[in-house]
């Protein structure tokens, strides 16, 4: 039986990696239909009818990264920043938020991260030891690593061997 779950894209595209992890991390049985960025699938018709977000429009996705990244981070400014200026007591429970649980804005922010630690500035997560602490125990994460292997670090277009 074919699984009922089916993500269309290319795995190197972070856009693409993110569902996939999600996927992995709850365990659920899906599909990978690969397309052709070459051959403009994600302009087709049949693509575009699936994918209320056709081309990815700039205004769309800060839409929903104001969804998945502002809320926690706007709980901590006002916590951290706020309401000391105000005179009130931090929430520490409220900082902590997700604690030792994985959330969806970790998995979120996975797929670019991957792709910034293969950059020269890596070592700037490395001086930060609560990011470095993240990172390091998101990426061994099973899901994570499984996703890590469809995305090598030249997104696939390192050159072919002739």
């Amino acid at each position: 039986m074919a699984p009922a779950v089916k993500v269309y894209g290319w795995a190197v595209s972070p856009f693409v990696a993110r569902p996939l992890l999600c996927l992995e991390e709850a365990g659920v049985d899906y599909e990978l239909v690969p397309m052709s960025r070459a051959a403009g699938d994600h302009r087709q018709p049949d693509f575009l009818a699936r994918n209320p977000f056709g081309q990815a429009m700039v205004d769309v996705w800060l839409e929903v990264e104001a969804h998945q990244y502002n809320p926690a981070v706007s709980a901590i400014v006002v916590q951290c920043i706020i309401l000391p200026l105000l005179g009130g007591a931090r929430d520490q429970a409220v900082v902590d938020l997700a604690g030792e649980d994985i959330s969806l804005a970790d998995l979120s922010h996975f797929p670019f991260t991957r792709y910034f630690m293969e950059t020269e500035y890596a070592p700037l997560v490395a001086e930060l030891p609560h990011v470095n602490a993240w990172w390091e125990g998101l990426k061994v994460r099973p899901a994570a690593r499984k996703v890590t292997e469809l995305m090598p670090p030249d997104l696939g277009l390192g050159k072919k061997a002739e």
